[in-house]
């Protein structure tokens, strides 16, 4: 993500931690608008999810960044 923050699609909203039941450990995102929000969603900050990822470009971006045999310009 930090080389090429456009390879990955985001979405925005309170994320929390299952802790307890049968999704022990899944996390979840609640996706509403944040005034439809209510607890225990009241006091979870906005976080940042990435949902979907151009795999063919970041594969090549992977190959390209650690293949020994590719040109670097020197330093």
């Amino acid at each position: 993500y930090a080389i090429d923050p456009s390879l990955f699609s985001l979405r925005a909203g309170p994320v929390r931690v299952v802790t307890e039941g049968l999704a022990v450990g899944q996390t979840i995102q609640n996706t509403r608008p944040a005034a439809s929000l209510t607890a225990p969603w009241d006091q979870s900050p906005v976080q940042q999810v990435c949902v979907a990822v151009d795999g063919p470009r970041l594969l090549a971006l992977f190959e390209q960044v650690f293949d020994p045999s590719f040109d670097r310009p020197a330093a």
